[in-house]
């Protein structure tokens, strides 16, 4: 039988008084930030504390009538759940965690303990993380005692301090030693339930604290505050002007809507752990597809995958005398060396690696080293050559890949001192695709701290043109990399402007495909209708050749598709129709207009939303906020390297509302069918590179940005007058969806007229007064040694030391 109520006392976790009852808790699911226990003293339990209770405490008498679990003097509980057959499952986890032995510790705790009934019934919705945290709900015992996360499932059954059954009042919030915190309601017939699971037994006491054997398991996350709801409800005014007058809008219809409020929160957590974890939007889409071409995607979308292009033989390729002009060779001028046998992949990894090592150190470009694996792929490459076989012109050409792109067993971090050691164990799409294409990975490069910005946890990666300033980001380390020439080109990914910004800032030639073109499959999620993933390239005509073996259908990500797109190599760009925006770069119009003959016509936005930041903002956010839910709320959060960055962003996100999001969405297929109003009458058009990327994004329409000039850069007033760094100077080329093929074709065009994206960056002089700002190493002087030793050589063979499987907290 379940207990009855007998009396009320209000006790609310961190507030002995109960004077502030639920006033600690956060709206909406932020996580709790109390520290002290229910005596008001500080509370900083060892690994020993926090199991102690249920692994090894004694316990001393309690009720003789207890029907499950009889207490015993000097009995541990291990022994004693051992001898109570109605707890054997709890016995089993105990036992299957290593917990068995602990000592229990100092302090005071409460336990949580549920029945094997409980297990029973509970069983499918518990959370099992398996698999590298690709997990799902236990089908049975044997899929929770295999779990990864089974320490905290058992610890998120124990709170620190003493709740007997009788200061267990209606709201009280209980934060336990596993991180979830716990809601205790009174039903109406009295029977006390905590997180939803009645209390059965009730205050069976121990020498550091109590026990309540439960009905149900404690699986549920229950922080939810009414208190500020109702003050919620008092400020915001969109819920219409009557809500804040109380004349019209009484307290008892707001005491309606902060119960309704608290009815959906019930909700949310009655679906949200099926597709809580893992964290980083790998596994669970949305089932509804982002359509930019107003509802004709499947005229573009084909069945069958595409033939690949062909392209033209580069010809007349001679190896250079010197490694620091075939270090910034094209991908097609290595590719005319490497088939002709003038040069070996494996000689191409000595080269870039050493390169790599040599400037990094300056740059803070590369996350890590996949030395033993480049030199593998490289002597298959070769060792395919010599044998006749080539795979065509990726075929041992070294590159690197931006650090949300996984690539097991090496560590894939997302820039976060949250992820430093997460290993994914599924290969990227793009990545298994550019593998049989015979391409050699030589690195994974930094990404700005979870997709945003140039500072991650190794550093702030630096422009090669400008170390005085960023690479821009959030594709930082591949734009640093590519326009050093430390790789032969790389991939980044983008969601408001993380390829087009760093190919800008770097002046390399950056590609922004369609939407859908290329699969997102194991690459970080950072917004499922945002995200894209591109080359980044000296050549546009690299970044055509990469596309092609890139792009494509894989069966995981649900927005990728086979378009039969033209081959940009059989474009005639003369017959294009070429629109230009009215601050296009003069000098860049100069030359499409009066070297490259093209036809040039002027056209313009036509838009109704006003700030299209504000869309980007509210999309991203809600679609960021879901993929990394757990992570917030866990918590774990707060390891971010940048705590005033995502964080923020993200608890901000969670106070956006489902009808704000939706209307966002709707606001953009309205500035879609705008779009096509506006630009159908062209093939392309220009304008600058980076000041239309939220618009960009929100569309989801290609975009290549490509340097034609380059500008005396702005340094510090003390730095020497005739510094040679440089500001590159670019132009952007766009079109509608799916016309990647004419914007390459053009953007090929204008690179064999201009070459601007040839020059190379004063990356072999560093000024004194920049080297004077910081001691030796320059630029790592103010990252932690401990952070900087993690910046090591890691072998295939040596993954890295301290690997936390992906999905674990």
């Amino acid at each position: 039988m379940p207990i009855r109520r007998l009396s009320i006392k209000l006790k609310v976790w961190g507030d002995p008084s109960g004077a502030s009852a639920g006033a600690g808790a956060a709206l909406f699911g932020e996580r709790f930030d109390w520290c002290s226990s229910p005596a008001g003293g500080p509370m900083a339990p060892t690994p020993a504390m926090l199991l102690g209770l249920l692994l090894s405490v004694s316990l001393h008498a309690a009720s003789a009538s207890r029907a499950l679990l009889q207490s015993s003097p000097n009995t541990t509980l291990t022994g004693l759940v051992g001898g109570t057959s109605a707890l054997s499952t709890l016995l089993s986890a105990v036992s299957t965690a290593g917990l068995a032995d602990t000592l229990a510790g100092n302090g005071t705790f409460t336990v949580f303990a549920p029945s094997n009934d409980a297990f029973t019934k509970d069983i499918k919705s518990i959370y099992c993380i398996k698999d590298y945290g690709f997990g799902g709900k236990c089908a049975n015992a044997s899929d929770l005692l295999a779990a990864q996360n089974l320490g905290t499932i058992l610890l998120n059954h124990v709170v620190a301090g003493s709740f007997p059954a009788s200061s267990l009042a209606n709201g009280t919030l209980l934060k336990t030693l596993g991180g979830s915190v716990q809601r205790v309601v009174i039903l109406p017939n009295g029977t006390v339930t905590v997180g939803g699971a009645p209390v059965v037994t009730a205050d069976v006491a121990a020498t550091n604290g109590l026990a309540h054997v439960m009905g149900g398991v404690l699986y549920r996350d229950s922080q939810f505050n009414v208190t500020t709801v109702g003050t919620y409800l008092d400020t915001i005014a969109d819920l219409g002007p009557q809500v804040t007058s109380p004349q019209s809008f009484p307290e008892a219809r707001k005491a309606l809507m902060v119960q309704d409020a608290q009815d959906n929160v019930d909700r949310f957590r009655s679906y949200r752990p099926i597709v809580e974890r893992p964290d980083g939007g790998y596994t669970y889409p949305m089932p509804l597809l982002f359509d930019n071409t107003q509802g004709n995607r499947e005229s573009y979308c084909v069945p069958t995958e595409q033939p690949k292009w062909t392209y033209p033989e580069t010809t007349n390729v001679t190896r250079p005398a010197d490694n620091e002009t075939l270090a910034y060779m094209s991908v097609m001028e290595l590719a005319a060396l490497i088939k002709s046998k003038q040069v070996t992949s494996t000689e191409l990894v000595d080269l870039y690696t050493a390169r790599l090592k040599e400037y990094d150190n300056v740059l803070e470009a590369v996350v890590t080293y996949t030395t033993d694996l480049a030199y593998q792929q490289a002597a298959l490459a070769d060792q395919l050559l010599a044998n006749g076989t080539y795979l065509g012109p990726l075929h041992g050409i070294p590159y690197g890949l931006k650090d949300l792109i996984a690539v097991p067993p090496y560590r894939t971090t997302w820039g976060s001192g949250a992820f430093i050691n997460q290993v994914v164990p599924r290969e990227a799409t793009v990545y298994s695709k550019l593998t049989a294409a015979g391409a050699v990975l030589v690195a994974k490069l930094s990404t700005g701290e979870m997709a945003t910005g140039d500072e991650w946890w190794g550093g702030k990666t630096k422009c090669p043109w400008n170390i005085a300033v960023g690479a821009s980001g959030s594709s930082a380390g591949p734009g640093a990399a590519v326009a050093a020439g430390m790789v032969g080109f790389a991939l980044g990914t983008e969601t408001g402007g993380s390829i087009i910004g760093p190919a800008a800032q770097n002046g390399i030639s950056g590609f922004r495909p369609t939407f859908g073109l290329t699969s997102r499959a194991y690459c970080m999620a950072l917004s499922q209708t945002l995200d894209k993933v591109g080359p980044m390239a000296r050549t546009a005509e690299d970044a055509a050749v990469i596309l092609d073996v890139i792009r494509g259908k894989d069966g995981i990500d649900t927005s990728a598709c086979n378009v039969a797109l033209q081959s940009p190599f059989t474009i005639d760009v003369t017959n294009l129709t070429v629109g230009y925006l009215p601050d296009t770069p003069a000098a860049a119009l100069a030359i499409f207009n009066e070297t490259l003959k093209m036809k040039l016509v002027p056209v313009a936005f036509k838009n109704s939303a006003p700030d299209f930041s504000a869309l980007y903002e509210v999309i991203r956010g809600a679609e960021a906020a879901a993929y990394f839910d757990y992570w917030m709320r866990s918590g774990n959060i707060e390891n971010n390297t940048a705590p005033l960055q995502w964080p923020v962003r993200l608890r901000r996100s969670r106070m956006i509302p489902a009808v704000e999001y939706i209307q966002a969405t709707r606001v953009r297929g309205v500035t879609i069918t705008e779009m096509f109003a506006a630009f159908s009458g062209v093939d392309v058009f220009l304008g600058p590179a980076t000041t239309y990327t939220s618009y960009g994004n929100i569309v989801n329409i290609p975009e290549i940005s490509i340097p034609y000039a380059f500008a005396p850069a702005t340094v510090p007033s003390n730095y020497t007058a005739s510094t040679p760094r440089k500001s590159p100077q670019n132009v952007g080329i766009y079109g509608l969806p799916y016309s990647d093929s004419k914007i390459l074709a053009v953007a090929m065009a204008f690179q064999k007229v201009n070459t601007a994206n040839r020059q190379r960056p004063p990356i072999n002089l560093i000024e004194p007064e920049v080297l004077a700002n910081c001691s030796s190493p320059y630029s790592r002087c103010n990252i932690p040694a401990a952070t900087v030793a993690l910046l090591s050589q890691t072998g295939i063979n040596n993954p890295p030391v301290q690997i936390k499987t992906y999905g674990m907290v």
